[in-house]
């Protein structure tokens, strides 16, 4: 190939090297708007309902303050809960609009059971109890660390029949009461006479 074959595909070659590396242009404009999407699935809807009640346990003659809580709710503080007869509530406050905390006050002779729950128009079935308080009478001796003393054990048999005491025998020679729920009421006796127990050394 001659002198002239090459100077023409050289000078090609050269040519198409300048048209590439050239600089772009500017960016075109934007597009119209296009159509908007089709409508998504409806979404699943949750129904307001009340949650739980802490503590969940009343004792007779008894004060204290709950926590109400709620799931999909919108508690502003003027809701009245209701806890059935013997069970007054007070200073009811929203704390949040799934929380309402309320201070109750349980009548001596309230009836003990469980109990439905009531906040406007939700209801909770069997979402509390009443239950009776253990009354601990000293027959004898001093009711301290390191003394010895006889104690009445009063309401023992029926929180046992509810399941807020677990009992074992008088004969077995110890009988140990255990009290659920968090609420400090907690002994360990050895049995005495008539029904009576001693504290266990």
């Amino acid at each position: 190939m001659g002198d002239r074959a090459w100077s023409v595909i050289l000078g090609s070659a050269m040519t198409a090297w300048v048209a590439c590396s050239s600089s772009s242009g500017a960016n075109g404009s934007s597009g119209a708007q296009g159509p908007p999407g089709p409508q998504g699935p409806p979404g699943t809807s949750v129904a307001p309902s009340l949650a739980g009640v802490f503590p969940r346990t009343f004792l007779l003659d008894r004060e204290l303050d709950v926590v109400i809580l709620g799931d999909a709710t919108t508690f502003t503080g003027t809701e009245a809960p209701d806890f059935g007869p013997g069970v007054g509530v007070f200073a009811v406050t929203a704390l949040s609009p799934t929380a309402l905390s309320a201070h109750l006050k349980i009548d001596k002779g309230a009836a003990v059971g469980v109990r439905d729950v009531h906040v406007g128009s939700l209801s909770a079935a069997k979402m509390v109890e009443v239950a009776p308080a253990m009354e601990v009478s000293v027959l004898a001796g001093t009711p301290r660390q390191g003394s010895l003393a006889v104690l009445d054990l009063g309401n023992a048999a029926l929180l046992a029949c509810m399941g807020y005491l677990a009992v074992r025998p008088p004969a077995l020679g110890h009988a140990r009461t255990d009290r659920r729920d968090g609420n400090v009421l907690s002994s360990t006796a050895r049995a005495g006479t008539n029904g009576a127990a001693t504290p266990a050394s």
